[in-house]
């Protein structure tokens, strides 16, 4: 948690899901939590385990899908509990009002475009949640026409799922081009700046993060959405409640055939247990 006079710093974990070649879709996206609420994530997800009957003491790290289906760590258990626990799970984004800001790239799609075709799906996702985020925090004050306002108690402090050490690098590229170290110099295109995004990125391991295993299953849940797997209707409601699709300008109608909106998925047309 960081603290200045008066200011939280929002702490936005970002995870992937379908990012394997055999995957048709890949999900990146990341859930914004305010640091003065962190202590309100871990007890939520220490309620789920609890709630499902695990051994809090025990359990280091879950994945999404071993939750939802009872399996892994949750081997044994009564899959009823698991499923109910995974609802508690998404609860707390919307109880909460934790954004869950994604994108989702259409693999099928981008093998056609010359551009992107040799890059990282998730590095392109992440490119389009960056200017999200961005857009979220000037969201969250008032600003004047044609003007961007700054407020450090909407700073955002952008932390990633560990990943191999090339899209690593990637991203880290990705966004220092998005938040160079200098200052704003006349001819720069100021709206596609990071003003509220924090001036380093931070890699974590989701075994030591609960904010990364929050992200981990939103984004497994949107995964499946978007891709119509069997999914409980009432897990997928929860989401939608708070998910935002990365739609920043003037990429998001540049090249918006490579991406994929929830909003595009209703529920009746979702496969729903």
């Amino acid at each position: 948690m960081v603290w200045g006079e008066g200011v939280v710093v929002y702490l936005s974990y970002f995870d992937d899901s379908g990012s394997e070649p055999t995957s048709d879709i890949c999900v990146f996206g990341g859930v914004v939590i305010p640091g003065d609420f962190f202590g309100h994530a871990e007890a939520w997800t220490q309620n789920v385990i609890e709630h499902v009957g695990a051994n809090p003491d025990t359990l280091e790290e879950f994945k999404a899908g071993q939750l939802y289906f009872g399996n892994g760590p949750f081997d044994g258990l009564e899959k009823a509990k698991c499923r109910q626990g995974f609802l508690i799970l998404m609860n707390a984004l919307k109880v909460n009002r934790w954004p869950f800001i994604y994108s989702a790239v259409d693999r099928k799609q981008l093998q056609h475009e010359r551009m992107f075709a040799s890059a990282h799906p998730v590095d392109i996702a992440f490119r389009m949640c960056l200017g999200q985020l961005e857009l979220w925090a000037r969201s969250q004050h008032d600003t004047r026409d044609g003007m961007i306002s700054v407020r450090y108690e909407d700073m955002c402090i952008v932390i990633a799922d560990e990943c191999d050490g090339g899209l690593k690098r990637q991203m880290l590229t990705t966004f220092r081009q998005k938040r160079p170290r200098r200052r704003i110099r006349q001819g720069d295109s100021s709206l596609e700046w990071l003003f509220h995004v924090h001036d380093s990125m931070y890699f974590g391991k989701s075994v030591d993060s609960i904010g990364l295993q929050v992200a981990n299953a939103a984004n497994w849940t949107m995964h499946r959405l978007l891709s119509g797997s069997r999914t409980d209707a009432n897990i997928l409601d929860q989401l939608r409640s708070v998910a935002i699709c990365a739609k920043p300008e003037p990429e998001w109608t540049a090249h918006r055939k490579l991406f994929r909106d929830h909003a595009d998925v209703s529920l009746l047309g979702a496969v729903s247990e």
